[in-house]
């Protein structure tokens, strides 16, 4: 015999007590309705589950969990911060022995230096795994200061700088730049006979520095500057420098004659 359901959902036509057929096929949204409602698995969370999500929800205003067990607690208190974290280890020691699993998760999954220790057998276990994230974390933040306060000098640093290659807009000259030789305001000559001038100038400077620094006696020499007519004055040569006539021999004894 045939159930109803499966009448229900026959193709055949079914027969009426009138002696006529009826398609009883149900339409196709009955039809998905009702395959979607059987791959569907409604499955009614168990109250702990519930107890947990409400808890998370409102952990900032949990100040203890009692004396609930570790067990049962401990999905919340591997969601909690660190800082809650700590704040209901403080309310309820009893689970200060059982956290140490959490603590040591979180320190090997938040610290990169700790967990490469970890794995090449070069970190020893720590007595509170508590403390070894806190410590960490003071560490983690200090090294994230001594950064930004290094990048921070080096920013003022190029600002000067920049502030100082920038072109300034005065109206006092600018002092005269000091000579090679200690001397102000000698400036570039501007002829022939200013670099003659200053040439000599240096020359002699140089000579009277090297002669004061040996025993003997600095000899003052005479410098005449250019343009003086001395200068230009033509010297004697072998060809216009006549020789002296010489002396007869006779004429010298016609002297000492008559006074003999």
């Amino acid at each position: 015999m045939r159930s109803v359901a499966g009448a229900y959902f026959s193709t055949q036509p079914q027969v009426t007590s009138n002696g006529g057929y009826t398609d009883l096929t149900p339409p196709c949204s009955s039809r998905y309705s009702l395959e979607m409602s059987e791959s569907v698995d409604y499955t009614v969370p168990r109250l702990q589950e519930y107890c947990c999500k409400v808890i998370l929800n409102n952990i900032e205003s949990v100040p203890s969990t009692g004396d609930i067990p570790f067990r049962v607690i401990r999905p919340v208190l591997e969601r909690c911060k660190a800082e809650k974290l700590e704040q209901l280890e403080l309310a309820a020691p009893h689970l200060v022995n059982d956290t140490q699993v959490i603590w040591r998760k979180r320190c090997l999954d938040e610290f990169l230096e700790l967990r490469q220790a970890n794995e090449n057998g070069n970190m020893l276990e720590p007595e509170s795994w508590r403390e070894q994230y806190f410590e960490a974390l003071a560490e983690r933040e200090r090294k994230i200061t001594d950064s930004a306060s290094r990048l921070r000098g080096m920013y003022q640093k190029e600002e000067a700088g920049k502030r100082g290659r920038q072109t300034m807009y005065t109206t006092k000259a600018p002092p005269p730049k000091r000579g090679r030789w200690g001397q102000i305001g000698i400036s570039k000559p501007r002829t022939l006979i200013d670099k003659a001038r200053q040439d000599t100038r240096r020359i002699q400077h140089v000579h009277i520095r090297n002669a004061g620094s040996s025993d003997q006696p600095i000899v003052q020499r005479k410098v005449v500057p250019l343009g003086n007519p001395v200068l230009f004055r033509p010297r004697p040569t072998q060809s216009t420098t006549l020789p002296k006539p010489p002396v007869a021999s006779g004429a010298k004894r016609g002297n000492l004659g008559p006074s003999a």
